[in-house]
């Protein structure tokens, strides 16, 4: 079992619909690979917030149920004699209870959408700062194999390399539940990280800091890891590098006009 497949299977495994084998194999490849094990815990730790604050919410949209319902029904009850109010505060009362709803969430949306900044970081930091023990692919076709078998084209893997960096090796890893295509860029100026993965419905949070290329840049900091995040029409990229300045932002515009 490799990353891969861990990426594919953790919801059976947090539903506990993984049959012995899978689940024994699963376990196995969790023990061997610190990647994916804290993968996996920040996902059920992820899981258990999301959980409560779900629950919080629902009780409070309850009483919130409550009142809207009896302003409902104060401003129904005076309906024969002025139905136009009537029907105003009707259609008021839904549309606060919308409003009020969707903005119970808004918190939890978006610390899931800022959890792929943090995964992009640690993963920088764990597999080329400080060069934990990974399995890496470094021959053009390989990594062209690895690359369109998980939805990247060939050519976009060529085509980000920046003037005066070559692509030095590629692996898979997950970043908040989702499998990325790790590249390592190398130049004069040091090692850098682009993650690459098809675009699907993910929504990019962060710092927006300009558009390049018609493509919207977010940028994030975590610790001494600089990210920049952008999506082309059928790909999402992150940029990490522990470079200073706004090394993430330059690099994220290179990327923008190739892409």
């Amino acid at each position: 079992m490799n990353c891969s497949d861990i990426a594919e299977l953790a919801a059976l495994h947090f539903s506990g619909e993984l049959d012995p084998p899978h689940a024994t194999a699963f376990a196995a490849h969790l023990e061997a690979c610190p990647s994916c094990a804290r993968q996996i815990r920040q996902q059920a730790d992820l899981d258990a917030r999301l959980y409560e604050a779900l629950v919080r919410e629902e009780i409070d949209a309850t009483a919130l149920g409550r009142s809207v319902r009896e302003r409902i029904a104060a401003g129904a009850s005076r309906a024969a004699l002025r139905p136009a109010r009537a029907r105003w505060i009707l259609a008021a009362a839904a549309a606060l209870l919308l409003v009020i709803t969707a903005a119970g969430y808004r918190s939890v949306i978006a610390a899931r959408a800022g959890r792929v900044y943090t995964d992009a970081a640690e993963d920088h930091q764990d597999e080329v700062v400080a060069r934990q023990s990974r399995t890496w692919l470094s021959g053009p076709a390989e990594i062209g194999a690895l690359a369109r078998n998980h939805g990247v084209p060939v050519e976009a893997v060529a085509k980000v390399a920046p003037q005066g960096y070559e692509l030095n090796r590629a692996r898979l890893c997950m970043l908040d539940g989702r499998v990325y295509l790790h590249l390592v860029y190398a130049g004069n100026a040091g090692e850098f990280s682009v993650f690459l993965r098809q675009r699907s419905t993910e929504v990019l949070r962060g710092a927006e800091r300009e558009t390049a290329n018609g493509k919207r840049i977010f940028t994030a900091e975590r610790g001494p890891a600089h990210i920049a995040g952008l999506q082309s029409g059928n790909l999402t990229a992150f940029v990490v590098t522990d470079q200073p300045g706004d090394s993430a932002l330059r690099l994220a515009e290179s990327i923008a006009g190739a892409l």
